[in-house]
């Protein structure tokens, strides 16, 4: 009665207004009003009329839709915190020092420096390393890489 009260005192007419009705059984059902004003031949407001569509199943699946992405969402933040905890693991699996080998006999160069830059394609990658001192004159470097299912030694110096 409101909606019609308004409506008649100042002309603005009350398009898909969405409203729970609550029976005396308790049941809910929802509808979307659409009411206008009634104007005699001379324009004057004498009334409303209107129109109303039940929208209950719709309301129903945009609740059931909320509660689905609610859900998403506290999932993907769990996610969130596993690949940051992974992150992190990786990077701690990845060699933090190197091994340094002497210079050659009769001061020739021979120095042998590592130094790595890793980024993953996603968060998190399946890829590793390491570089490991086999002897005072050889090196290995060990490379796992997750889309070639490979794990082989690459390079040993002797």
């Amino acid at each position: 009665m409101e909606d019609e009260q308004r409506t008649i005192s100042t002309g603005v007419p009350l398009v898909d207004h969405e409203e729970k009705n609550v029976w005396a059984d308790g049941s809910e059902t929802w509808v979307s009003t659409t009411k206008m004003p009634l104007r005699d031949s001379e324009g004057r407001i004498v009334g409303t009329f209107g129109l109303s569509r039940d929208i209950t199943r719709r309301k129903r699946v945009e609740d059931e839709l909320g509660l689905i992405a609610n859900e998403l969402r506290a999932r993907n933040a769990m996610l969130e915190e596993d690949l940051k905890m992974a992150r992190e693991l990786q990077s701690a699996m990845l060699p933090q020092r190197y091994p340094s080998f002497a210079a050659a006999a009769g001061g020739g160069g021979g120095l042998v420096r590592f130094h790595h830059y890793f980024t993953p394609s996603m968060a998190v990658s399946g890829d590793f390393f390491n570089v490991c001192k086999i002897s005072e004159s050889e090196a290995g470097i060990f490379i796992c890489d997750v889309m070639a299912t490979v794990c082989a030694p690459l390079w040993s110096r002797r």
